[in-house]
């Protein structure tokens, strides 16, 4: 078979479903990775793997912004652990949120992401006080949360990959916004142009104006 690799056999059936990033199925990529000496060319860029099918390569190449040099005194099993799950979940409440001592949590999903949140929140002289399964609940998790922390959370954190959780995790933070401090002005609908005037000149954030 002849392809963007060039000519190269298929090694068996294709999975359903799934093929490269350039369009070449998946077992098709598989032979031709396997005897090529180089990297395919996708006008002048090199077409890289790094997010597709180079978990279990010897070799790779990669961008070197996704390459990290170490020293030979690192232990490699610890080091593999930092590439995703629990970078995210340190990122996320360090980096990200920059969540302070004393604010209230709630977090989705206890795997590699969500356990590293806990660490986290655990240097921070805090720890889970309470937790839930959704399974026994008669009414929806974040209703059951708000009721729990008297109005929401300040932080939620999703940490399952699924839109049904992100949306619990949404609603079960605060929802109340003080807006009295928009509003600086109120005046007649009559004396519109005096509001304008106002925000004009930088002295109204917002007027209301009543009929």
């Amino acid at each position: 078979m002849k392809g963007s690799f060039g000519e190269f056999e298929p090694l068996g059936s294709v999975p359903n479903g799934i093929s490269s990033v350039i369009d070449v199925p998946f077992a098709y990529v598989l032979a031709a990775t396997k005897e090529m000496k180089s990297f395919p060319i996708i006008g002048d860029l090199l077409n890289f793997f790094f997010y597709v099918y180079i978990t279990f390569a010897e070799y790779t190449v990669v961008d070197s912004a996704c390459a990290v040099k170490l020293s030979p005194d690192v232990p490699l099993e610890k080091m593999s652990l930092l590439s995703c799950g629990v970078s995210t979940g340190l990122g996320a409440a360090w980096n990200t949120a920059n969540v302070k001592p004393g604010s209230t949590l709630a977090i989705f999903g206890l795997g590699a992401v969500g356990l590293a949140l806990i660490v986290y929140v655990s240097q921070c002289r805090q720890g889970v006080t309470e937790f839930i399964n959704p399974k026994e609940l008669d009414t929806p998790l974040h209703e059951k949360i708000r009721e729990m922390t008297q109005g929401g959370v300040d932080y939620s954190f999703e940490c399952a990959g699924n839109l049904d959780v992100l949306r619990e995790a949404f609603l079960s933070t605060h929802d109340v916004v003080n807006l009295d401090g928009f509003i600086t002005h109120e005046l007649p609908f009559s004396k519109i142009n005096e509001a304008f005037k106002l925000l004009g000149n930088g002295e109204s954030m917002r007027c209301l104006l009543t009929l």
